[in-house]
C-alpha cells in the first residue's frame, strides 16, 4: 500500500469498522437462526446488519462455539464453521 492508502486505512476505514462493531447490539437485536439442511427457511438482513456482522468477523469478536451441545438447544450444530476471519 502507498503511504496515502495506509493513512486512509488507519484513519478512516478501521475507525468506521470499529464503530460498526460497537453498533452490533443495537443493529442485530436477536440471535441469528442457524439454517438446517433440507428445511425451507430464509433470513433477511439490512446492509447495516451485514456490515456490522462482517466488521465483527474481521476483528474476530465472536466467541468460539462450544464443542458439546448445550442442554435444550435444538439448533446447535458443532459442524457449523466459525464466523471469525482469523482462521
Amino acid at each position: 500500500m502507498s503511504a496515502s492508502e495506509r493513512t486512509n486505512f488507519f484513519t478512516k476505514v478501521i475507525p468506521a469498522m470499529t464503530k460498526l462493531c460497537l453498533d452490533l447490539p443495537e443493529v442485530v437485536t436477536g440471535p441469528i437462526p442457524l439454517l438446517i439442511k433440507q428445511k425451507n427457511y430464509s433470513i433477511s438482513f439490512t446492509q447495516k446488519q451485514i456490515a456490522c456482522l462482517l466488521a465483527n468477523a474481521f476483528f474476530s469478536t465472536f466467541p468460539v462455539r462450544a464443542e458439546t451441545k448445550p442442554e435444550g438447544d435444538q439448533q446447535w450444530k458443532s459442524t457449523y464453521p466459525t464466523f471469525n476471519l482469523n482462521e
